[in-house]
């Protein structure tokens, strides 16, 4: 029998002896400190203390342990720990009882903190267990399996629903059999039945809502629920009808003129030939008029069609409406399904799954295959699209079937903001606020000229969104927005202001002084040079005229596409928003700051700056090794810029990485 240096105190009041059968000295105070346990030390209950939580492991070895008349006052009477603490794990936790190593301050390694948190468990010790989770929840080093089974020895709900959500997304096939060892056989067995299910057919997991968990106690933007919910939720409890076979319905979504301002979506369900409960409807425009809207809303009609305790089987071709309802449920619904496109729908379509009360599965299959199924639903779908008038459609989620708002946990600062300005845009009052009239004509006017030059009209969506586009400068967006919205204090805006009516009419043409006479009418000089110069570029890259652009096409240059040529497109828009954005600044300049007219050298001189400042922008932000994934692609700047560089014959190949190339005009 060995005995432990004087670690800890050789007068110690209490002998402990490991499974090695090394014995440890030490005040019986100081554990008391940890865990009323130690207060009367193999009693049960403990003398004059509140009853403390013990295991069931723990009361066995005190029962044992005081049969044997083990009480630790001396080596004789040592008390012996079970076997599975060995000498070091008796170390470890002394050492932490007793600061030995300064574990306080700082985190020990991750087997440290395992036999922390196995001794501590095992003795009631709170702020040793406090203490091990802690440091151990966000520890690199701890594996899903081992995670897994820490879990389940120590009770910690959230470890294993995280671990298993971890194993699931790990190959059976990869996992070691220290792996298998540490979750157990029940475990893999379950975790590999429910990858090969997931495989097979996508089978969902949105039969039930989630368990309750403290981390989904916390949701924001949640609008507040009544308070006899939960007296209306239906019973979500699995009970099939032991008598009813498997239904199989195919589903599919459709489109007519899909991503333009007059698209009309469908929604097509198949069960079979001559199936009365076959399914065709138009889509209203209030949910949304693409092919991904027909695809969710196409799930939803198929769950409502058959009966809750019938088994379905729903094969679709799309891969949004199956991931989406498996794999991706869990992290949609932890948002809210706020920064989802449909959000609305798959929020019905989640409610209907939970309400059934047979198993629900899901097999993506390839689309336009020559499977008849999936065939019969594309048909379906287009004909409900082609409809006159679209159908009634509820979308209304039960509410006692989902999670209100948006987890606490899951949002960031930027994802707040969105989902506050989304709730913002949706209110009534805001929408009338948002629908000005001079706000209605200019996007007519940029929408008209989208189809003017690509002969599809696009939706108001389109128009907003293009304006954040990456190849518009920062500064541009928001001048294009206020273009967009006719905000800019010009023109009739000081018609209405007593004592400065003259400001409304332009001082050289005496006519109303309007955005699109700024910037493409007026006879001061700026607008015609600049246009000239534009001219003179797209000359060297198309071969073809730039006529003067018109408001409309101002504001949508970030929408416009030049045929196929992508690097057309894209000087396209940087030719156009930097042109347009440097007439404004030239006017801004001559008006507000009472600068004199510019000349015609001074005009050409800063639109190739800026140009130039756009090209170099492009060179540097193909740096791989500085910008990784967000780099532009060199090809990309190379067709952008083709054929408008100065001595482009001359310049290396990868002319990129060269200082002082230009454009070919200055």
């Amino acid at each position: 029998m060995s005995r432990h240096p004087t670690l800890y105190f050789a007068d110690g009041t209490l002998t402990l002896k490991a499974s090695d059968g090394t014995l440890y000295n030490v005040y019986q105070h100081h554990l008391i400190m940890q865990s009323d346990f130690f207060s009367g030390m193999l009693t049960l209950p403990i003398p004059n203390h509140p009853p403390i939580s013990l295991t069931d492991n723990t009361k066995d070895w005190i029962q044992k342990a005081r049969d044997a008349g083990l009480d630790g006052t001396s080596d004789a009477t040592a008390v012996q720990l079970p076997d599975k603490f060995t000498n070091i794990d008796c170390e470890r936790f002394l050492e932490f009882v007793f600061n030995t190593k300064g574990w306080t301050a700082r985190v020990p390694d991750l087997d440290v903190l395992c036999s922390i948190l196995k001794t501590s468990h095992f003795f009631a010790a709170e702020s040793g267990v406090e203490y091990a989770i802690h440091h151990l929840e966000n520890h690199e080093g701890l594996a899903a399996a081992l995670r897994f089974k820490m879990g389940c020895d120590y009770h910690l709900t959230e470890w294993i629903t995280q671990a298993f959500d971890e194993l699931m997304s790990t190959s059976i096939k990869d996992m070691t059999a220290e792996d298998e060892q540490l979750i157990g056989q029940r475990a893999y067995r379950a975790i590999a039945r429910a990858q090969a299910a997931v495989q097979d057919h996508r089978v969902t997991l949105a039969v039930c809502p989630p368990p309750p968990s403290h981390t989904n106690w916390f949701r924001i933007f949640t609008k507040g629920n009544p308070r006899n919910l939960r007296a209306k939720a239906p019973d979500t409890q699995l009970m099939p009808n032991p008598n009813a076979a498997t239904t199989t319905a195919y589903t599919d979504g459709s489109a007519l003129h899909n991503g333009q301002d007059n698209a009309q979506a469908g929604a097509g369900v198949y069960f079979g030939d001559q199936d009365p409960r076959n399914i065709s409807l138009r889509i209203p425009s209030i949910i949304g008029q693409s092919n991904n809207t027909g695809e969710i809303i196409a799930v939803k009609e198929a769950l409502e069609a058959c009966p809750t305790d019938v088994p379905l089987r729903i094969l679709s071709d799309s891969k949004l409406a199956v991931d989406g309802l498996t794999k991706n449920l869990k992290k949609w619904e932890d948002g809210g399904f706020f920064e989802v496109s449909n959000g609305p729908a798959f929020r019905r379509v989640v409610t209907n799954l939970r309400r059934r009360k047979a198993k629900t599965s899901f097999k993506w299959v390839k689309g336009h295959n020559g499977e008849k199924g999936n065939e019969e639903a594309d048909r379906l779908a287009g004909e409900g699209s082609a409809k006159p008038v679209p159908d009634q459609i509820d979308i209304k989620p039960n509410p006692a079937l989902m999670l209100p708002g948006a987890k606490l946990q899951w949002l960031t600062q930027s994802k707040a903001y969105k989902i506050i300005r989304q709730i913002k845009r949706s209110k009534p009052e805001y929408r009338e606020k948002m629908n000005r009239r001079a706000t209605r004509i200019n996007m007519e006017y940029a929408k008209a000229a989208v189809a003017d030059l690509n002969d599809d009209t696009p939706p108001d969506s389109l128009i907003w969104k293009s304006i954040r586009h990456p190849d518009v400068s920062r500064n541009i967006r928001y001048f294009l927005w206020m273009l967009l919205h006719g905000a800019y204090k010009v023109g009739r805006y000081w018609e209405k202001i007593k004592g400065h009516e003259r400001w409304a009419t332009c001082s050289r043409c005496g006519v109303l002084e309007t955005a699109e006479h700024i910037l493409t009418q007026c006879e001061i000089p700026g607008q015609k040079e600049i246009w000239e110069l534009a001219n003179e570029l797209w000359k060297l890259k198309t071969g073809d005229d730039l006529s003067t652009p018109t408001l409309g096409q101002i504001t949508s240059c970030a929408a416009v596409k030049i045929g196929r040529d992508k690097g057309a497109t894209r000087l396209f828009r940087i030719m156009i928003s930097e042109s347009s954005h440097l007439i404004w600044r030239l006017r801004c300049e001559r008006v507000i700051r009472q600068k004199p007219h510019a000349t015609n050298r001074e005009i050409r001189n800063r639109w190739l700056k800026a140009i130039n400042n756009r090209l170099g922008i492009d060179c540097a932000l193909t740096d791989k090794k500085k910008y990784g994934k967000k780099a532009l692609k060199k090809s990309l700047v190379r067709k952008t810029w083709a054929k408008v560089l100065k001595n482009e014959e001359y310049l290396p190949e990868d002319w990129m990485r060269e200082a002082g190339v230009l454009v070919g005009i200055g």
